[in-house]
């Protein structure tokens, strides 16, 4: 199985029923085009149409794939009476380093101020989210926490700064230019952004329990 097309599917991804098949959506933001063209030449196995700049409310860019019985598959995995879900085999799935840098170029985000990582996972349940947990904890030794996002928000993966230095380390050599931004920076101690041709720095914060909730 492709492993960009597995982290694709769990990020951003949405495996949309078309015709007698299953077809999948890549849009992401007009500042991500050079993340596009990367996704559309891995998934070319896909047969993927050109891309198209979407002028909307949000502009952004996007191709779709023609269908395919793999892309069935997932969604079968992925969709459960219509809603995404993480499945139970996610640990067997998202298992390269290439993946989790797909997965967190999707869905993660850092806070500059302290060098933490989030992964914004509050469309899925906590089951979902604990499976992630689990499977970054298995497959790459990143230990985690759950952090509420807000009062009737959901739930996002939280990973401090120590174990953020860790998952950029692994992360680093696959994210495209207009993604290396996301990696943590403490810009409170230094203003420089980490651009991925140097050192990449991180608080002595305390590494908080892995796999609590706080509220």
């Amino acid at each position: 199985m492709n492993d960009v097309l597995t982290a694709t599917v769990l990020g951003d991804g949405y495996l949309e029923p078309h015709g007698s098949g299953v077809r999948l959506q890549v849009n992401h933001s007009k500042r991500y085009r050079d993340y596009v063209e990367w996704k559309w030449r891995v998934l070319e196995q896909f047969r993927p149409s050109p891309i198209h700049y979407c002028q909307a409310k949000y502009p952004h860019w996007r191709f779709v794939t023609r269908t395919h019985p793999t892309l069935a598959e997932l969604r079968k995995l992925f969709y459960v009476d219509g809603v995404k879900h993480v499945p139970e085999e996610i640990s067997k799935l998202l298992n390269t380093p290439r993946a989790l840098a797909v997965y967190f170029m999707d869905d993660g985000t850092q806070d500059k101020r302290y060098g933490t990582l989030r992964f914004e996972t509050q469309s899925y349940t906590s089951e979902s989210i604990e499976r992630i947990q689990r499977c970054f904890e298995v497959n790459f030794g990143i230990q985690t926490r759950v952090h509420r996002s807000g009062l009737g928000r959901g739930l996002r993966v939280y990973v401090s700064a120590s174990e953020a230095l860790k998952l950029a380390q692994i992360v680093q050599p696959f994210l495209v230019t207009s993604m290396k931004y996301k990696l943590p920076c403490p810009c409170n101690d230094l203003p420089e952004r980490v651009d991925g041709s140097g050192t990449i720095w991180s608080h002595n914060t305390p590494a908080p329990s892995p796999r609590g909730v706080e509220i």
